[in-house]
């Protein structure tokens, strides 16, 4: 029997307008193109320029360029450290890293050079100010505070995520995980430098191309960001806690106050 027929007959032709509603709408489809929409508004590309010396001729240093994802908060570019440094030069044909003596390096948006808050590899975190430079600014600076992070004293495993990814340089790819595992200071992972041993792990992995992407979960009211895509472990995405970003921001605004005094 039609599930209408339970319906009077009053109510039958409102609830096959429903149904023909129901196949052309999906109430979900608008609040992921929504979610979609509102995280890659704050999404980046950066581009970092690194002098070398050169092993050939001392005289004319080499020059090498990388590009990569951060991500804003209010006046604030975060991103992992391995994206707005570049310490080796990777070799496809041999799949080789070479250590680099780095001269001078510069992260850039939009062509303009950057101001650092801090570039700290043995935490793998990078914080850019924008308020540095205006122009940046009044283009992409927006309304989320710290408040907005959500640090890793609030985390639990089976926690869903979701980000935009940039797997094979495809912007906004969107995807979702959930938490697997935390990795704190001390803990013993194969393979798993002691930079990354401050995050968690997801089910998915983090791809080349999505470091430095913000990662995300909502709460049932309220969209926050829990960390940075930063490396990858047995297949498995890692993943940066925000504590280190929360600090490092602190402490630049008390450190800005006091030079202002």
């Amino acid at each position: 029997m039609a599930a209408s027929a339970f319906y009077p007959a009053h109510l039958r032709e409102s609830y096959a307008e429903s149904i023909q509603y129901a196949k052309h709408e999906d109430p979900l489809k608008e609040f992921y193109s929504r979610r979609q929409e509102n995280i890659s508004k704050i999404e980046i590309a950066l581009k970092t320029v690194t002098k070398a010396v050169n092993p050939k001729n001392p005289n004319e240093p080499i020059s090498y360029e990388s590009k990569g994802r951060g991500f804003v908060v209010g006046k604030y570019i975060f991103t992992a450290d391995h994206i707005a440094s570049m310490y080796y030069i990777y070799s496809e044909p041999e799949s080789t890293f070479t250590l680099i003596n780095r001269i001078a390096e510069t992260t850039f948006l939009d062509e303009i050079a950057l101001a650092e808050v801090v570039n700290d590899r043995s935490k793998d975190i990078a914080i850019f100010d924008l308020s540095k430079t205006p122009e940046l600014c009044k283009k992409y600076c927006n309304n989320l505070t710290l408040d907005d992070l959500m640090t890793s004293d609030r985390l639990y495993i089976g926690m869903r995520v979701f980000w935009n990814g940039n797997p094979g340089l495809q912007d906004n790819v969107y995807r979702e995980s959930s938490i697997s595992r935390f990795i704190r200071k001390g803990d013993s992972f194969a393979g798993l430098g002691e930079e990354f041993k401050h995050s968690f792990l997801i089910n998915e992995p983090v791809i080349r191309g999505d470091s430095g992407s913000a990662v995300w979960h909502y709460d049932g009211h309220k969209n926050y960001i829990i960390g940075v895509a930063t490396f990858v472990w047995n297949g498995l995405g890692g993943i940066k806690f925000m504590d280190e970003y929360v600090e490092a921001v602190k402490k630049y605004e008390k450190d800005s106050k006091k030079d202002v005094k």
